[in-house]
């Protein structure tokens, strides 16, 4: 079963993908050759309907000629490396 926040966050980066192709005016083909993907895996994935691979979205942001943020702070560490963190910053810590 899938993390439905993260079914919406896939589909909400593959929507603002359709939208830059359509900005910049790139077809679905265009878009497939430049992320080396066949047209209808690429249409998979800009639908939103499945996992968008890390190399999918770095491909489409050369193409677009933008840079790719990620938020690592703000992602939800899984529980053992969350408790390790909150034991390690008790242990040791951080002094500016």
């Amino acid at each position: 079963m899938q993390n439905t926040g993260l079914t919406d966050e896939i589909r909400v980066i593959a929507e603002r993908i359709r939208e830059m192709r359509e900005i910049i005016g790139f077809s679905v083909q265009e878009m497939a050759d430049r992320t080396n993907l066949t047209a209808e895996t690429y249409s998979q994935y800009e639908s939103g309907g499945v996992d968008l691979p890390f190399t999918f979205i770095h491909k489409c942001a050369l193409a677009f000629g933008i840079g790719i943020t990620v938020k690592v702070a703000e992602l939800p560490l899984p529980t053992p490396v969350a408790e390790w963190a909150v034991l390690n910053e008790c242990a040791f810590p951080h002094t500016p």
